[in-house]
């Protein structure tokens, strides 16, 4: 085009130079009316060149002004300077079209209006369309600057000015269709953009222009693709396949992964292994982390005894000692019994807390019951002294003789009293009662272990064994247990009255036929009321395997202070543990068919090793420290129960029976995330995920008092609604109206 523009300018300088020739002639003859008839055509042809021109600065110009007009934010009306040339040279051409078909599908099509500002002069046709300036002349046609439709980093931008109105005088102006516009271009994007469109297969552009021919060497040149141009329609058609758009949306060749489906991947779920393959050599993102974020609660009620790390109620204990003479014998040793019993109180009293504990004793024999009162003159005293020095309560304990006959109600009886006097609700009252015979007006009855009737002898009521068992009631009623021992001979010893006690206080009965017996005895009962309940954070983590290579779970920052055991050279840490509560996960990479394996390690927590937490939590009323484990004794590999993917019905999971109110039902595990989640459909519980999304069921029941699972939210890949957003098809529609 420039070329043959070249050889016309110069055809008109060979022309100009025989008219002056002719000019100095006429001159001479006929005066200068003569040049003015002769020399118009050449004065026109240069005054065209000159509209010509600025035609194109203008035209270049209005792309300027129109691209100021934004639905968000930019100008709602433009002027447009067209003095420069004629006015009345400009029309709009509304003939044109545009369209977008993405996959070869009509529902995947828009078809838009391309306006065209026409600047006519002669056989010249200057054109303002797409964003781009076009000039045509004969049947050829150029660029002059390029139209707003580009293809950058993989994604096609379309931005069209569709113009209504006309020019009529040398300043006109725009006004931005605002509501117009934004409804225009969302329903293009809808159709582009929407359903089977989102990620296309092909894409294919077609322009009908009569500037077509230089649309189509746009084409070519911007998607490096030859286009196509078709005379009789004068349409320019260009057309992307799968290799020439970006892989990211080619569902065979991107890292997009469905596993509800095989219809561009292959999947495989297994109960324990989850696995992918494209066949094209793909690697993938796989990460894998507790779906409880912040909230794991995996635990059960147990009992753990007391320490500096966990709290429990602080404690009364009254020792009620049999002092009968029978208590002097010994039984094949060179010690008492009373001696032993002795032993084993002074024993039970040094692993007292002194800072929070108090421990006191009462005797009896056939009398009225002796208060034993420590140095300090108290009857319940935190002062236990020392055995080697024989001081405070333990120096008390040893003063206890040994003569008499028994009456145990008498010493329950003076408990009961120092606990009334001494005592409160805070504190948990507990009464050790041992002793090696029968009371007195039942010794005649040879009432023993053969006789569960502790009421079946003495003389007239109320008898011991029946004040016994009174008083016993009127310590349960102040919230006294009473722990009861049968010491010696089993023949000698009235176990039916004994277990009545314990029983009826909420406590045990225990017999020992020797001091090593008594003293397990003794430190059984002290490790029972020295332990307290708490909800016991249970020791976990996840094992996540691909190929045969192991991938640990990682928290970020330091998790020195978690536990963690050794398997197979690998370290795995707790993930249940409160400090960093569900923040571990597994980040790794695999490749295409590779297999996933996601398994798990439940850990037994070592004797003592539990801590507090810090956290309180309520069950039937009652509330419980929760405590973390700090030391891992062993592990046991567990299989996940199930794999769930988007569409499962987990109504199941939904409405178990959540007896441990600590763990929350699974469908507050979702409502930190904001695009998965669990729909309610008639009753049914539906699961939905991304699509590149697992859910990984454990089932972790612990007895009667817990009910736990771990539930991990595993992905690979990238999801299909991730991929909505790649936006290879961008366009943006301006509806404007031109008035002069």
């Amino acid at each position: 085009m420039i070329d043959s523009e070249q050889e016309y300018r110069a055809n008109a300088r060979g022309v100009s130079q025989v008219v002056g020739y002719i000019l100095l002639l006429a001159i001479v003859i006929t005066g200068s009316i003569g040049v003015l008839v002769v020399g118009a055509p050449a004065i026109e042809t240069v005054t065209e060149e000159q509209d010509e021109r600025q035609a194109s600065i203008v035209l270049q110009h209005m792309d300027s002004k129109f691209a100021s007009l934004s639905t968000s934010g930019g100008k709602s009306q433009a002027e447009i300077d067209l003095s420069s040339t004629s006015p009345r040279s400009y029309t709009l051409d509304r003939s044109g079209w545009l369209n977008v078909t993405v996959n070869d599908d009509t529902a995947c099509a828009a078809n838009m209006t391309l306006s065209s500002v026409r600047f006519a002069d002669g056989a010249t046709t200057m054109g303002y369309e797409g964003g781009g300036v076009w000039r045509k002349q004969g049947s050829g046609s150029a660029m002059v600057t390029a139209p707003a439709l580009q293809y950058r980093d993989g994604s096609i931008n379309i931005r069209l000015v569709n113009l209504t109105g006309s020019f009529d005088r040398g300043y006109s102006e725009a006004r931005l269709r605002k509501e117009s516009s934004r409804n225009r271009t969302f329903w293009v994007r809808q159709r582009l953009n929407a359903g089977d469109c989102v990620r296309p297969n092909n894409v294919t552009i077609a322009v009908q222009s009569d500037f077509y021919q230089a649309w189509g060497t746009y084409l070519t040149q911007e998607f490096e693709t030859t286009a196509e141009v078709y005379r009789s329609n004068q349409t320019a058609i260009i057309r992307l396949n799968e290799t020439d758009l970006p892989r990211r949306v080619d569902v065979d060749r991107n890292r997009v992964i469905n596993l509800t489906s095989n219809n561009y991947n292959d999947v495989t779920l297994t109960g324990e292994s989850i696995k992918v393959d494209k066949g094209v050599n793909n690697t993938y993102r796989v990460s894998a982390r507790p779906l409880q974020n912040g909230t794991m609660q995996i635990g059960n009620i147990t009992s753990v005894e007391a320490d500096s790390e966990i709290r429990r109620q602080p404690l009364d204990v009254m020792f009620v000692i049999d002092e009968s003479g029978s208590m002097s014998r010994n039984d094949g040793d060179t010690t008492t019994r009373s001696e032993e019993a002795q032993a084993a109180s002074k024993a039970f009293v040094a692993d007292l807390n002194a800072s929070r504990d108090r421990a006191g004793v009462i005797s009896y024999n056939d009398g009225d019951g002796i208060y034993r009162i420590t140095d300090n003159n108290r009857y319940i005293t935190s002062n236990f002294g020392t055995a080697s020095a024989g001081t405070g309560l333990n120096e008390t304990i040893e003063d206890i003789p040994a003569r008499g006959g028994t009456e145990t109600q008498n010493g329950v009886r003076k408990a009961n009293n120092v606990f009334s006097m001494k005592s409160d609700e805070s504190r948990n009252k507990v009464m050790v009662l041992l002793t090696d015979g029968v009371n007195n007006d039942c010794q005649d009855w040879g009432d023993n272990t053969d006789n569960n009737d502790p009421f079946d002898c003495g003389g007239p009521s109320p008898t011991d064994n029946e004040l016994t068992v009174e008083y016993a009631k009127n310590a349960a009623g102040d919230d006294v247990t009473i722990y009861t021992i049968g010491y010696g001979d089993s023949s000698a010893i009235d176990q039916a009255l004994l277990k009545r006690v314990a029983t009826v206080s909420g406590g045990e009965f225990y017999r020992a036929d020797d001091a090593d017996e008594l003293n397990d005895i003794f430190d059984e009962i002290r490790r029972s009321i020295a332990s307290t309940q708490i909800i016991a954070r249970d020791p976990i983590s996840s094992n996540i395997t691909a190929n045969g290579t192991v991938h640990t779970p990682a928290v970020p920052g330091d998790d020195n202070q978690v536990a963690q055991v050794k398997i197979n050279g690998q370290v795995f840490h707790n993930i249940n543990d409160p400090s960093t509560d569900s923040q571990y996960s597994h980040v790794f990479a695999i490749n295409g068919g590779d297999n996933v394996s996601v398994k798990a390690h439940d850990y037994e927590c070592k004797d003592g090793a539990y801590a507090t937490s810090g956290i309180i939590r309520e069950f039937n009323d009652t509330r419980y420290r929760v405590a973390r484990c700090t030391d891992i004794a062993s592990h046991t590999a567990i299989e996940p129960t199930r794999v769930y993917t988007s569409g499962d019905d987990i109504t199941g999971l939904v409405t178990r029976n959540y007896n441990s109110t600590w763990q929350d039902n699974i469908t507050s595990y979702f409502e930190q995330y904001d695009n998965i989640g669990v729909a309610n459909e008639s009753g049914n519980y539906i699961l939905d995920l991304k699509s590149n999304q697992a859910v990984v069921y454990y089932d972790l029941p612990n007895g009667d008092k817990s009910e736990n699972m771990l539930v991990l939210l595993f992905q690979v890949g990238v999801a299909e609604s991730d991929a909505e957003a790649a936006g290879v098809v961008n366009v943006e529609v301006t509806n404007a109206h031109v008035s002069g």
